[in-house]
């Protein structure tokens, strides 16, 4: 199992994209052609500005890059732009809560068990590389395109997916398509992660987990990573 990237390394920016390749046949009478030549591309991330309120961050950082290994080792990254979740009508959460013990105790670190809020499945199987899924919304806003899921794969891991377009077949049940295509088939049933989308990720080279401490008054550090290929 790979490590997380721990969410407490908050970033004060960030970007997400899928990169790859395209080639163009050149202008014809029918205008400019251009076919993907990547199999759909694959997700990189920038993580920016992260701040080190004290030395635990520092600590914390420095575990994590020697587990990273130089990007030897994969890490699961999570999107963190919250805002733009399909929250269900009338919840307001911008960081799903920890859910604690049956006491209403957490762990010694404060945290507790997580537990989606938003609740989608998959309702049709779909093959490897589909870029089309059939979803029942079962406990979910609105869809309208552009929002990202994860999904996490039993061979492949955790991997994410952008929504391009939305197609509604009734309140709670939807036809959407995405980019990068499936990175394995999934089947009927299958739990779709839209709360902390995220996905396997490794470091872009040995250098994107640099850091240069400062005494005052704190220091600032960014990451680099492309997606996993396991």
């Amino acid at each position: 199992m790979l490590a997380e990237f721990p969410f407490r390394l908050w970033e004060a920016d960030h970007d997400w994209n899928i990169v790859g390749n395209t080639a163009s046949s050149g202008v014809t009478t029918g205008g400019a052609v251009a076919i993907r030549s990547d199999g759909g591309g694959y997700w990189s991330a920038s993580l920016n500005n992260i701040r080190f309120l004290d030395e635990t961050y520092t600590l914390l950082w420095r575990a994590l890059r020697q587990i990273c290994n130089g990007g030897v080792n994969g890490v699961v990254v999570q999107r963190k732009d919250m805002s733009f979740r399909p929250w269900p009508a009338g919840v307001t959460y911008l960081v799903p809560p920890d859910v604690s013990h049956s006491d209403g105790t957490f762990f010694d670190d404060g945290t507790g068990y997580y537990q989606p809020v938003i609740y989608v499945t998959v309702h049709s199987a779909a093959d490897l590389r589909a870029t089309t899924l059939d979803l029942d919304l079962l406990y979910c806003g609105p869809l309208r395109g552009g929002e990202a899921f994860s999904i996490r794969h039993p061979v492949a891991g955790w991997r994410m997916y952008e929504i391009a377009t939305v197609t509604p077949i009734n309140s709670q049940r939807a036809l959407v398509t995405f980019n990068p295509p499936l990175r394995e088939a999934v089947e009927v049933g299958t739990e779709i992660e839209f709360d902390q989308p995220r996905c396997a990720m490794r470091l872009l080279d040995a250098a994107a987990m640099n850091l240069n401490t400062t005494t005052y008054p704190f220091s600032l550090a960014s990451v680099k990573f492309i997606e996993a290929r396991f």
